[in-house]
């Protein structure tokens, strides 16, 4: 008789306390494994940028300085400036980091112009 009671008294309370245990589980685990996925996509996206900011730097002080001191550096050679630092980003930059920023801001190529961009607009602005 008792064991019975007892038996329903943990079907009871002991069935839902386990449920809800686990529920609460769940989402820890969740919470922990979306703050790894951040840190990480974070980390690339750091990764990236300075990518980004070197590749600008390499483009300036190999090619920018020389045609701007020549009095040479027209929109055709901006152009072309912009296009050795876009080629010099992919060729450093792995794919996992490319399409995680895809992933995350739609396409790596419209980020990728507007960081470079925004590089080179924070570089005159020191210069």
């Amino acid at each position: 008789m008792y064991e019975r009671i007892i038996i329903t008294i943990v079907a009871v309370i002991g069935l839902p306390l386990l449920t809800y245990g686990i529920g609460k589980l769940a989402a820890f685990l969740d919470a922990k494994i979306g703050e790894i996925q951040n840190k990480e996509l974070a980390d690339m996206v750091r990764k990236a940028v300075d990518v980004v900011e070197q590749s600008v730097l390499f483009v300036m002080q190999t090619y920018v300085d020389a045609l701007k001191t020549a009095g040479n550096f027209d929109h055709d050679a901006q152009k072309e400036a912009f296009e050795k630092a876009r080629k010099r980003v992919y060729e450093l930059l792995d794919d996992k980091t490319k399409n995680a920023i895809s992933q995350s801001y739609g396409s790596f190529a419209l980020w990728l112009q507007t960081r470079i961009e925004q590089t080179v607009r924070e570089t005159k602005k020191e210069g």
